[in-house]
């Protein structure tokens, strides 16, 4: 019992000590307050210069379908759809739209493997 009730100890002490040695990174309020406003927000619009660039995310849209080999048995394919969406940024001031680059994903749809 006494050992266990060591082990308890050390391991809160352990922690403790690896706590106060991960603070010591962190940023005080003050150094904070020295950052220009700017860094600290999004990217100011390249068109207007005073509006921020947020970030939209397209509607998955379905650009076809196709076989790939089956993952579930050794003979046969399984039916996928294959999507695409766009993503871009948009200036939350005056409104222009750039396009930053093309997600596509594969989803399963049916299995026509067998053994």
């Amino acid at each position: 019992m006494k050992n266990k009730k060591r082990f308890t100890k050390l391991a809160a002490l352990a922690l403790a000590a690896t706590m106060l040695v991960g603070s010591a990174s962190v940023v005080s309020a003050q150094e904070v307050k020295n950052v220009k406003e700017d860094t600290l927000r999004g990217a100011l619009c390249p068109d207007c210069g005073y509006g921020q660039m947020v970030v939209k995310y397209g509607k998955w849209q379905s650009t076809g379908y196709g076989q790939v080999k089956c993952s579930h048995y050794p003979y046969g394919t399984d039916k996928v759809r294959y999507e695409q969406r766009i993503v871009g940024s948009q200036c939350n001031y005056c409104g222009v739209y750039l396009k930053d680059r093309t997600e596509k994903r594969t989803i399963f749809v049916e299995c026509h493997g067998y053994h």
